[in-house]
């Protein structure tokens, strides 16, 4: 996962169309359950590994922020941009 915005704006697609969606923020649970649908993968094991991703994510991301090696704008854009994303993939940070 590569937060591209913080140096490019402008930068708003993902790479993969998931589900007829390239915005980020943007993305529900629903894409991935036509992703995986057009991929021919059960549902129910994609959506497992993504509530455990996005449970990770939630738990973890929003301490380590603050001992990472990054400039403080781009950690406040990166927790705007958290902040932007649909409440299936929110996170929220202080």
């Amino acid at each position: 996962i590569v937060f591209t915005r913080a140096y490019i704006e402008s930068n708003d697609s993902i790479a993969l169309n998931l589900g007829k969606e390239k915005k980020a923020d943007q993305l529900t649970l629903t894409h991935f359950k036509t992703l995986a649908k057009r991929a021919d993968i059960d549902w129910p094991i994609i959506r497992a590994r993504l509530y455990e991703t996005i449970e990770k994510a939630r738990n973890t991301w929003p301490s380590l922020l603050n001992d990472l090696a990054m400039p403080e704008a781009h950690k406040k854009k990166l927790k705007k941009y958290w902040q932007s994303l649909t409440p299936d993939f929110k996170i929220v940070a202080d």
